[in-house]
């Protein structure tokens, strides 16, 4: 192997070691009755998640839940559903989301 393929195999791992170590994007949707935390994904992209949330709205809508409008986060969620209390708890540590949304 010459020198130039050699550097060739190294930056082209380089490369997808970088595309690999990326964050995975979620969608985060909070509903109230019943309170809920909901993480759709993953996706690759912003746009990718955008494509899929209009449906992730209607179904909880047609579930009878009251939807606040969506977030998109980067990173893996602790759980896919937060329900209860501890969905509770979590809003109040959300920054911009106060228990009087919620009620």
């Amino acid at each position: 192997m010459s020198l130039l393929d050699t550097l060739k195999n190294f930056f082209s791992k380089l490369a997808g070691e970088a595309e690999t170590s990326v964050q995975p994007w979620w969608l985060q949707i909070i509903t109230d009755q019943p309170t809920c935390i909901y993480y759709f994904g993953p996706f690759e992209t912003p746009q990718e998640a955008q494509l899929y949330q209009e449906g992730y709205l209607e179904d909880l809508s047609a579930e009878g839940a009251k939807v606040f409008p969506p977030t998109l986060v980067q990173g893996n969620p602790p759980e896919l559903t937060i329900e209860g209390e501890t969905a509770q708890q979590r809003l109040t540590q959300l920054e911009g989301f106060s228990e009087l949304q919620l009620q």
